[in-house]
Parts: C-alpha cells; sequence; structure tokens
C-alpha cells in the first residue's frame, strides 16, 4: 500500500480488508507506506525476506495478523516515519508468531499496540 492508498477524505476509515498474506524471499513482504492506511490483515506467513518482513512508514491505522500470523527472519517489522509525513499511528500487531527477526518502532508513532505475539529468537523493540 503507498500514496495514500485507504484514504477517504481526510481519515483512514478500516475501507480494505486483506484474508492472508504469504511471501518468500523478495525485499518485503508487505508493505505500508506514505501515508496509506485503513486496512485489515487477518493472516500473514513471511519469512526470508532480504529487507523489512514488514514496513510501516507513516502508515495509518492498520491491523497485522487479526486472526494469526508467522514472521521468519533475517528482515524485521518495522514501523518508522520520514519527516514529510505524520508519524505511523493506529497500528496494531498481534497474534504473530517472530522468529528470528524483530518487531523495531523508531521513531515512535502513536497509538501503536503490540500485543499477543510469541517471540523465538526475537526482539522487541516498541515505544
Amino acid at each position: 500500500m503507498a500514496n495514500r492508498n485507504g484514504r477517504i477524505g481526510d481519515s483512514y476509515p478500516t475501507n480494505i480488508h486483506v484474508e492472508e498474506v504469504i511471501a518468500r524471499g523478495g525485499g518485503r513482504g508487505l508493505f505500508c507506506v506514505s501515508e496509506s492506511g485503513g486496512a485489515v490483515v487477518d493472516r500473514v506467513d513471511i519469512a526470508g525476506t532480504g529487507s523489512n518482513a514488514m514496513l510501516l512508514e507513516n502508515c495509518y491505522n492498520v491491523t497485522i495478523a487479526a486472526e494469526s500470523g508467522s514472521v521468519s527472519g533475517p528482515g524485521d517489522i518495522r514501523i518508522a516515519s520520514r519527516d514529510e509525513f505524520p508519524v505511523s499511528r493506529d497500528i496494531t500487531l498481534q497474534n504473530l508468531t517472530v522468529t528470528d527477526s524483530a518487531i523495531n518502532e523508531n521513531p515512535c508513532g502513536e497509538d501503536i499496540t503490540v500485543r499477543n505475539n510469541t517471540f523465538v529468537n526475537s526482539g522487541r523493540n516498541v515505544c
């Protein structure tokens, strides 16, 4: 998702529903950048990405793994923001098994929820 995908007027109501994301290799498994959002992803299965397993940068009102998910490194889950847009906000990462990876938030977003996750040889660096 990029370039205000999911934006309606001046907000990001939940208006995108993705049942499942499966990614192997490549640069990223899932990304939400440049003022995009308004999405719920039910299940994720991401492994072996070269960069970020997930990049949520200047992303708004997104729930990842509403039902379940797994992320296996080496790529991490990165919550970030570039200076030219408001910081990431209203992001929920839940129900994930994170293996040989990490959840990294930098800079701090607003209303970031990280809950009900299992970490296997992985870090959690959130505000």
